[in-house]
């Protein structure tokens, strides 16, 4: 009893100074954004200058949203939804004082801004790191929801965990992207005009930046999402300067694994994104992965799907060093490839019409003019046949049968006469297993 005196303070006393001394580090940074965007009516337009001949009407709407001051300069960190059509910004700082804000850098892929007041000495909240991130520790979320009915500047702090890691929603609006990818989820309670404000850990630090709630209500329902902040680290030069964010490529087209083809890549699953075909010259070609490997992880984050893949991909970097985990002949193995900005993709030819050579489980198909393609092209593919089912098309390339390569017309009618029973085929478009006929 001598060593724990009755008033020492008790955990949950202790947890609740954590919370406060939250609100009083960041909360300074959090601010109100208020936005004016002017819109026309198509409509509206044309019915007055038909019947009236006179000029259609402009229509003034306000946002608001929240964001985080990143820089004492006067950068503020927000999403780029948050700024959509604004013609005006204005900001609000937690004491009251209002400053008209320039946008500097926007990116809707990213759904990240950064915009610039010209004040000086501002107080600015620290950047967390969201790699380390754990699910079950505590998220607080701080913003200005429904500000404008409150009508004060002071933000709102409200407290919950990380309920999950790296999810994948529909983007809450038609333009791009259509989907947010590898988002931090959160119970903290997110409202309307929340968006653009921060998700910090217990020490304040900024772990990631609100953007999107799932509900049927429109308001709060336990599910809250942020955009991770080492996204958001990774492009902020950009932003703050106006510099285009330019994203890698890595040059593969994948498709999903199927139960019929598995066994063919000696794959213990379904899981993963099945290359079949590698850009020549693309940075997968330079790493060594080839038509038939399994990209299963990409830098440490499991795919389970090619959607999970293009997503990872899309929010990299040009020049960023990506480690790949595939799966190859059933054996894992780890790949490195440094991402490039992509200049242009390549469109798998059509071709001309030939004379049609060999007819094979409802495909005709025809040799390729010298030094075009390597492989036979489909020159028609039967109306009620099994191949037209799975999506086979004239003008798609074959170029493998069961695995094994086909150069030419005539290795493409052997292993045509060898194949028993279902065949895999890889076309300019991806994997397919022909059932036999």
């Amino acid at each position: 009893s001598g060593l724990f005196p009755w008033f020492a303070e008790s955990p949950a006393e202790r947890l609740e100074e954590e919370f406060v001394a939250v609100g009083e580090k960041v909360g300074p940074a959090v601010v109100t954004i208020i936005t004016t965007a002017v819109w026309r009516d198509p409509e509206t337009d044309e019915f007055l200058r038909y019947f009236f001949g006179i000029p259609g009407r402009s229509y003034a709407e306000e946002g608001l949203g929240s964001g985080v001051i990143i820089d004492p300069k006067g950068y503020i960190l927000t999403n780029q939804h948050v700024l959509d059509h604004a013609r005006e910004i204005l900001v609000r700082l937690p004491d009251g004082r209002e400053f008209p804000a320039v946008l500097t850098g926007a990116d809707e892929t990213y759904d990240l801004a950064v915009i610039k007041i010209e004040a000086r000495d501002l107080p600015a909240a620290p950047l967390g790191d969201s790699d380390r991130v754990r699910i079950g520790q505590w998220a607080i979320a701080i913003g200005n929801p429904f500000g404008a009915v409150v009508d004060n500047p002071q933000p709102t702090l409200t407290v919950g965990v990380v309920s999950a890691l790296d999810r994948r929603i529909r983007a809450p609006r038609s333009c791009a992207p259509e989907y947010y990818e590898g988002l931090i989820q959160t119970d903290a309670a997110i409202n309307p005009g929340n968006s653009g404000g921060p998700l910090t850990n217990l020490k304040g630090e900024v772990i990631g930046i609100n953007t999107a709630i799932f509900s049927t209500s429109g308001g709060y329902q336990g599910i809250g999402f942020a955009i991770p902040i080492n996204r958001a680290k990774a492009i902020l030069d950009d932003l703050k300067s106006g510099r285009e964010v330019v994203r890698g490529w890595l040059g593969v087209w994948v498709q999903p694994v199927t139960e019929a083809m598995r066994s063919s890549f000696a794959s213990p699953d379904l899981q993963g994104a099945l290359v079949h075909r590698v850009e020549p010259g693309s940075p997968a070609e330079k790493a060594g992965i080839i038509p038939g490997d399994i990209i299963r992880a990409f830098n440490g984050s499991p795919v389970l799907e090619p959607a999970d893949l293009v997503g990872k991909i899309k929010y990299a970097r040009a020049g960023a060093n990506a480690e790949i985990e595939i799966l190859r002949n059933g054996k894992s193995q780890t790949i490195r490839a440094c991402l490039e900005a992509k200049e242009g993709a390549a469109v798998p030819p059509a071709g001309d019409a030939a004379p049609l050579r060999v007819s094979w489980r409802g495909l005709s198909v025809e040799a390729v003019a010298d030094g075009e393609a390597s492989g036979v092209r489909i020159g028609r593919v039967g109306r009620e046949s099994a191949a037209a089912a799975l999506g086979l098309r004239p003008g798609d390339l074959i170029d493998e049968v069961n695995r094994q390569a086909v150069g030419s017309l005539k290795d493409f009618e052997r292993l045509a006469a060898e194949a028993s029973g279902p065949a895999l085929v890889h076309t300019s478009r991806g994997y397919v297993v022909l059932p036999e006929e």
